[in-house]
């Protein structure tokens, strides 16, 4: 049996080692917090209520506008999110986001595919829809957008057409998206 000695020896000789088992463990995290997250969106830019019975109401009026030219969704839309809530405390003159938990994926990557024809709307032009993202994802999306500023920002001071563009997660010009 080892000694108390041999134990801080042991412990003092693989302090700088890195473990793999940290790193998976993270990864699954990370994995499991989008597979969780996988059927959820956020709206930005809703007036803000503290009725939960009017944010409903809402949300089912801006899914209406986003989905109501879809047959398949025409029916039932109120049943298409199971349950909202906005994050956030409540502060007046403020709009917090509402979170929105749909039955299944597919509602959800239809929704996100069909929301970028809201800008048309006349009442939810200002609204905003998004996917749920991990904090590791925002991280992600937020280095390519100041990335793609910087570029743009250098291209326009050199007098070149600034034209970097996200797209599927990447960094591409939008001359090179024919090829993507």
């Amino acid at each position: 049996m080892p000694s108390n000695n041999s134990k801080v020896c042991l412990n003092k000789s693989y302090s700088n080692v890195e473990f793999p088992e940290i790193a998976t463990l993270e990864v699954s995290n990370e994995l499991s917090d989008r597979q969780r997250r996988c059927k959820n969106v956020v709206l930005h830019n809703v007036c803000d209520s503290n009725n939960p019975a009017i944010d409903e109401e809402v949300v089912a009026a801006i899914f209406e506008d986003i989905l109501g030219e879809v047959p398949k969704f025409q029916h039932d839309l109120k049943s298409k999110s199971t349950r909202i809530c906005r994050l956030g405390r409540y502060t007046p003159g403020k709009n917090r986001t509402i979170k929105c938990y749909l039955n299944s994926q597919e509602d959800c990557e239809q929704l996100l595919m069909q929301s970028r024809f809201l800008s048309d709307s006349t009442k939810y032009s200002n609204i905003i829809v998004q996917a749920d993202l991990t904090p590791m994802q925002r991280a992600h999306i937020k280095q390519l957008v100041l990335e793609k500023r910087r570029r743009n920002s250098c291209a326009q001071e050199n007098n070149q057409e600034a034209d970097w563009v996200i797209r599927n997660g990447r960094l591409c010009r939008k001359s090179d998206l024919n090829s993507i």
